[in-house]
Order: C-alpha cells, then structure tokens, then sequence
C-alpha cells in the first residue's frame, strides 16, 4: 500500500463512519507522526477487512498493540482469559461433567 493509497483507505474508512473530512486526514497523520507508515499501512489494511464499528479506537488500539504500548487485554481478552483458566482448573479436578 504506497501513502497515497494509506491515507485515501484511511480517510475513507473514518468517513464512513462519521468523521467530518477534515478531521479524518489529520487523524491519519497523526497516527503516522505516532506510530510510523508501516505500523499505521498494517492497521488501516485490519480496519478495512474487519470494517470495525468504531474505526478510530480500533486504529489506535492496532497501532498501540503492534508498537507494544497497549499491555493490557481489553475486556474481551480479559473475560476470555478468565473463562480458560476456570475451564482449566475445572478440568484439573478430574470430574465428570456431562450435559444431563
């Protein structure tokens, strides 16, 4: 993806969901000032696949996670980790648990 085609998917991306046009290419810049081309060009080619309903926090939150400033799970990836370990311990206990 060159620049030109970064920012237009970009801009587009966040027009669709509602950002004022002008706002959408400063927002863009400033992840690139933030983050770098490569970590924001990998970011918007997630955010057109998955077409996220909030695309600037899933921006933010793919450029925080690939730069590694984003250590934390959100709560999804919280609550799912919670879920495997009671699922693990569970199954450690070695009791039989069929669906009646």
């Amino acid at each position: 993806m060159t620049k030109d085609e970064l920012w237009r998917a970009g801009k587009s991306l966040l027009a669709e969901a509602g950002m004022p046009r002008a706002q959408c290419g400063s927002f863009v810049g400033k992840l690139v000032k933030d983050y770098g081309d490569a970590v924001v060009v990998e970011a918007v080619r997630a955010a057109v696949v998955a077409r996220p309903a909030d695309p600037v926090a899933y921006l933010k939150a793919t450029c925080q996670g690939a730069t590694g400033e984003r250590r934390q799970p959100n709560r999804q990836e919280a609550q799912e980790a919670r879920n495997r370990s009671v699922a693990s311990a569970w199954a450690a206990q070695g009791d039989t648990h069929e669906a009646i």
